[in-house]
C-alpha cells in the first residue's frame, strides 16, 4: 500500500511538470509535428543512441529527410540543405531526456552522452552554427566541452579532442560570442 501511494503522489508531481512548456518549448514542438521537418522529432534519441537505417546512422537519415535531400544532390548540395534546416529549426535541436542532464540543451552537447564522435564530425562537415548560446545554461558546446574537461571525467580525452576539434572548426566561448 505505501508503495502505491509514493507511486501516486511521485506522479502527482511529475506529470504538472511534464505538461508545462516553455512557449519557446511549445513553438518548437508545434513546428515538428506539424511542419515540413517531421523527421526531426525525437532527433535527440537518435543522436544519443544511433541506430543504422539503409546503411546510414539514423540521424544523418533524418536531417536528410527534414532537409529534402535528393539521391542526385551533390555532397556540397547536401550539407547547404541540411546546414540550412539546422538553422531554421536550431532552437528545436535540444535534447530533454534522463540520458542528459541539461534538461533542453542542445543535441550539440547531448551528443557527448554516448561519445558520439562521428556525430560531431558530421556536423563540422554540414557547417552548422557551432555557437549557439543555450538558453538554459547561457553557454554554448565549446563552453560545455570546457567545463567537462575540468570536471576530470573519465572520458576526458574524448572531450579534449572535441574541444580543440570544434575550436578549430570555428567553435567559440560565450563570452567571445557576447562580447563582439
Amino acid at each position: 500500500m505505501k508503495k502505491i501511494i509514493l507511486v501516486v503522489v511521485l506522479l502527482s508531481f511529475a506529470l504538472p511538470l511534464q505538461a508545462q512548456r516553455h512557449p519557446k518549448e511549445e513553438a518548437c514542438f508545434e513546428k515538428l509535428r506539424n511542419g515540413e521537418a517531421k523527421g526531426l522529432r525525437g532527433i535527440c534519441e537518435h543522436v544519443i543512441t544511433p541506430d543504422f537505417v539503409n546503411d546510414e546512422l539514423s540521424y544523418i537519415t533524418r536531417f536528410k529527410k527534414a532537409a529534402g535531400v535528393l539521391p542526385e544532390d551533390s555532397e556540397e548540395e547536401v550539407n547547404r540543405k541540411i546546414r540550412q534546416v539546422w538553422s531554421e529549426y536550431e532552437d528545436c535541436l535540444t535534447c530533454d531526456t534522463i540520458a542528459f542532464s541539461l534538461r533542453g540543451g542542445s543535441i550539440l552537447k547531448a551528443a557527448h552522452v554516448s561519445g558520439n564522435a562521428t556525430f560531431y564530425r558530421t556536423v563540422i562537415k554540414w557547417g552548422v552554427n557551432l555557437n549557439r548560446i543555450d538558453p538554459v545554461d547561457g553557454k554554448t558546446v565549446l563552453d560545455f566541452f570546457r567545463d567537462e574537461l575540468n570536471k576530470n571525467p573519465p572520458g576526458i580525452e574524448f572531450y579534449r579532442v572535441y574541444y580543440n576539434v570544434l575550436k578549430e572548426h570555428g567553435a567559440k566561448h560565450a563570452s567571445e560570442i557576447l562580447t563582439k
